[in-house]
């Protein structure tokens, strides 16, 4: 049910209008995506957290449901953190009141959950939180560091990589602020959006197969989003659709050749270029009308406030 949700809301936020058949077709192809079914097998909900930010970008394009998406995305950042680069938009955008919305919502929730497991589950946490930042030396870890460690063991290398990963977050975060430095004005918030989410994905320190589900939403809007006309536009749709598929058989590749998850690595960095591409090569103004321009947007939302 979370994951129609999210169609639904994707749907609404691209300008393109589909035709019924074409509704069931994206359906279709979104309920076979292989990292959603990893994460039902074992019992995850990164497809709800997925709806609660989906939520949150649907709510900053309308004011109507800002306070749905706020306390949407204060959910997955109560239950994840990594969402929490997500606020860094409506900061550069100087939208206050969003940013207070959603912090009191994460307060409001780590309360709540306090009055009904006490402070234990917290000091454990707190305990193991520095171990967040450090790298996992698994196999099935579809981050870059573990793969070139891997590779460094069977080639009997007496080299440690494991500082590749630190490096590789801070470009991706280092990378996501700039892009709303220098692009939160004339983007697409939907594509800045998109593109902060594939960063918050991949900045991880620790990224498992069904985590990728976060991914679904940028991969349906830059597909739906595409503009073909354009030579950025058509590198971005192939980055997308190539990122996919690698996706899509990462399990099978592992499993029949007992290698490290370089179609996944190499799928999730192709889609993070796509998005890259949608953000500094945004559609012509005729094009994107569907979606209003950030700065404008940000002030109707004071506005209506």
């Amino acid at each position: 049910m979370s994951l129609l949700l999210t169609l639904s809301i994707i749907l609404h936020l691209t300008p393109v209008r589909l035709r019924p058949v074409e509704v069931i077709w994206l359906t279709a192809g979104a309920l076979i995506y292989a990292p959603f079914w990893e994460q039902l097998s074992v019992g995850q909900i990164n497809s709800l957290l997925l709806l609660g930010i989906a939520a949150y970008v649907h709510g900053i394009l309308n004011p109507a449901y800002r306070w749905i998406g706020d306390w949407g995305l204060a959910l997955a950042i109560s239950i994840k953190i990594t969402p929490l680069v997500l606020l860094a938009f409506p900061f550069f955008c100087k939208d206050w009141r969003r940013c207070l919305r959603t912090l009191s919502g994460v307060l409001g929730l780590l309360v709540t959950s306090m009055l009904f497991f006490g402070l234990e589950p917290w000091r454990d946490f707190l305990e193991i939180s520095p171990r967040l930042f450090q790298a996992y030396p698994y196999l099935n870890s579809q981050t870059p560091a573990n793969t070139i460690n891997w590779f460094a063991r069977t080639l009997a290398l007496p080299v440690d990589f494991s500082w590749v990963g630190s490096l590789f977050t801070g470009l991706v975060l280092l990378t996501w602020i700039g892009a709303l430095f220098f692009h939160v004005k004339k983007s697409n918030p939907v594509a800045l959006l998109c593109f902060g989410i594939v960063s918050m994905t991949v900045s991880s320190s620790l990224i498992w197969y069904h985590h990728l589900v976060f991914l679904l939403m940028p991969i349906l809007f830059l597909i739906l989003s595409a503009e073909v006309q354009t030579p950025a536009g058509q590198a971005g749709l192939l980055l997308t659709l190539v990122g996919a598929l690698l996706i899509q058989i990462d399990r099978v590749v592992e499993a029949r050749l007992g290698v490290p998850p370089l179609p996944s690595i190499v799928g999730y960095l192709a889609i993070y270029l796509a998005a890259g591409l949608k953000v500094c090569f945004p559609a012509p103004a005729s094009t994107d009308q569907a979606v209003p321009a950030a700065d404008s947007q940000s002030a109707a939302l004071q506005a209506a406030d």
